[in-house]
């Protein structure tokens, strides 16, 4: 019980922090981009909680500020990519939705597509040799590079996988392909609704 509270306290703690300061400052702002970059940095921040290790394979959430905090102590943790993953994905959805809801929705629904596909799912197949395989797939924009490049990597077997820039490199690439994935549906789905309207007949 102790265990459990330790988890959840501080992460209640950050979203109650979070909700407050968004609903009695941030609402506040009149300029909306100024509003809009505001509330996705907040959400970011207080939300979205970072992942750390905490030894033997195991990952605990965190309160992003709380894992600054800690890392700065001499035995803190390391910073690195899944510090920030979820609070970066937050902060760029919350961005898209404020920029367009329909655009900001589907690259939302693909971003959580694949972490549950290529994220989680890999960690909960019993097969090592299936398990990285999977997960593999998100390193595909990296083997490219890799490739000509000569960057380090970590080996397991015959399968090599990136450092921690190659992961960040990969993130990117991911999360620019969706946006223009997305961008390219939508402008494609209300290409054809005009059309449709406009060929539709008078009544």
């Amino acid at each position: 019980m102790d265990f459990v509270l330790f988890i959840v306290g501080p992460l209640l703690g950050s979203a109650a922090i979070g909700f407050a300061l968004n609903r009695f400052l941030l609402s506040r702002i009149s300029n909306p981009r100024t509003k809009a970059l505001a509330f996705a940095m907040s959400r970011a921040i207080f939300y979205a909680p970072s992942l750390e290790h905490v030894g033997h394979g195991v990952h605990l959430p965190m309160p992003v500020l709380l894992v600054l905090l800690y890392s700065q102590l001499e035995f803190g943790p390391e910073l690195g990519l899944l510090t920030f993953l979820l609070p970066s994905l937050v902060f760029v959805g919350s961005l898209t939705i404020s920029y367009s809801k329909r655009l900001g929705f589907w690259f939302s629904a693909l971003v959580a597509a694949h972490l549950g596909l290529l994220g989680i799912l890999p960690f909960l197949l019993s097969d090592f040799d299936a398990r990285l395989k999977l997960f593999s797939v998100n390193a595909l924009p990296w083997y490219p590079l890799h490739h000509f490049l000569k960057l380090p990597v970590t080996e397991y077997g015959w399968l090599t996988l990136p450092n921690e820039i190659g992961w960040i490199w990969c993130l990117a690439v991911w999360l620019a392909f969706y946006a223009l994935l997305v961008a390219a549906l939508t402008r494609l789905t209300l290409r054809s609704t005009g059309r449709a309207k406009r060929g539709a007949p008078v009544s």
